[in-house]
């Protein structure tokens, strides 16, 4: 389970850099990976890979959120022109 947190949070943080639709898989992918890292965390050998996932995971998440802010605050702006 820990590294497959790892892979999906690695997934998430490439999936940031996708011009469109990006921030929002990457957001669910960083949900995902902090959810998947939280449960390998409970399992002594596999406490570290969780520990990393869910680190990396809300690091994507807090990225892909003030991405989504970004870009509503944007479109707010533009609206008033």
């Amino acid at each position: 389970m820990g590294p497959v947190s790892l892979v999906l949070s690695a997934l998430a943080a490439v999936a940031l850099v996708v011009p469109e639709v990006g921030k929002y898989v990457a957001l669910g992918l960083g949900i995902a990976a902090v959810g998947v890292g939280l449960v390998a965390f409970r399992r002594p050998r596999m406490r570290l890979w969780g520990a990393a996932g869910v680190t990396v995971g809300l690091c994507v998440c807090l990225l892909a959120a003030t991405q989504i802010g970004l870009t509503l605050m944007v479109l707010d702006r533009l609206r008033r022109l």
